[in-house]
């Protein structure tokens, strides 16, 4: 499913890489999943984003390449280690989430398996 969809996007951007990038942020201040560097690449380029959010498990593996192919800690503007309970994982996001309720900035959020937690 995940490759799948990773290929629509790749065909919906092949003209413009950063085209699903513009028309998400056209409409909305965040934009949640991206998974392919050149993309990120170009929406760099073009300065689309004003802070990138990485959230990364350190105990996780991962997703592979073929799915997910961005360096989270090396593109990440704030980095969010996702490694104890929902609770912890909450309090560590307050800071982005306050970020997200500024008008007009541009937000990306880049995850590894980050977004699972420990039960507690």
């Amino acid at each position: 499913m995940i490759i799948e969809r990773n290929g629509l996007i790749c065909e919906y951007n092949k003209e413009d890489l950063s085209r699903l990038a513009k028309e998400i942020m056209n409409d909305h201040d965040i934009y949640v999943g991206m998974r392919n560097n050149l993309e990120l690449q170009e929406c760099k380029k073009i300065n689309l984003f004003d802070i990138i959010i990485g959230v990364i498990r350190p105990d996780s593996e991962g997703e592979s390449k073929s799915t997910m192919d961005i360096d989270v800690i090396k593109e990440s503007t704030i980095l969010i280690y996702n490694d104890g309970t929902l609770a912890e994982f909450e309090e560590k996001s307050k800071a982005a989430y306050e970020l997200s309720k500024i008008p007009s900035l541009r937000l990306a959020v880049l995850s590894t398996n980050g977004l699972h937690y420990h039960e507690s």
